[in-house]
């Protein structure tokens, strides 16, 4: 039989078709009135390879000092990683954008267990991320990356927990639920 194609991270986003996709409340007041950080929608599949996430604000991101973390408890265990409600995440996806809608920086990185579990400096970066936010205009609301399944040490029948946390330079945040 012919190979399914997976995610492909080139910035075209119909190859997301037929993918759960959960919603955010577009209305929520925790945002500061900052709709580029407004989380309204994310979906997220694993294949063999790849763990694949997109995600989509209410206005373009990466429009001025923004930062877009995945926290993945990869092992699905609370009581190993960085405590965070709901989930002790393993790894932390870090991706940046200063301006024009574009990313400056794309990190993952990964949880040193013999660190305190309420310790955010228990990360460290293992290498850096493939991802894109191509739009025809160069500014765009979606953005879709991948990490390699063998950088997370899981695999395509194992289940994980993942919290999407978008924030932007005053402190205002906004975050999916687990």
């Amino acid at each position: 039989g012919e190979a399914v194609q997976g995610i492909v991270i080139d910035g075209k986003f119909n190859d997301w078709a037929g993918i759960d996709r959960s919603f955010d409340n577009p209305d929520e007041p925790s945002v500061g009135g900052n709709r580029n950080i407004d989380i309204v929608e994310t979906a997220v599949t694993i294949d063999k390879v790849y763990l694949s996430f997109l995600a989509i604000t209410q206005e373009p991101m990466f429009m001025s000092g923004t930062t877009l973390r995945i926290l993945i408890d990869s092992d699905n265990n609370p009581n190993t990683g960085y405590s965070y409600p709901g989930i002790g995440a393993d790894h932390l996806i870090e991706i940046y954008g200063e301006k024009n809608g574009l990313v400056s920086s794309s990190l993952l990185y990964v949880f040193d267990d013999s660190k305190d579990n309420s310790d955010w400096n228990g990360f460290y970066s293992l290498t850096t991320l493939q991802d894109n936010t191509t739009a025809a205009d160069g500014v765009s609301n979606t953005i879709e990356l991948q990490v390699p399944n063998f950088d997370l040490g899981i695999d395509a029948g194992s289940g994980l927990k993942f919290v999407i946390i978008m924030s932007d330079e005053s402190g205002n945040s906004d975050s999916t639920n687990i």
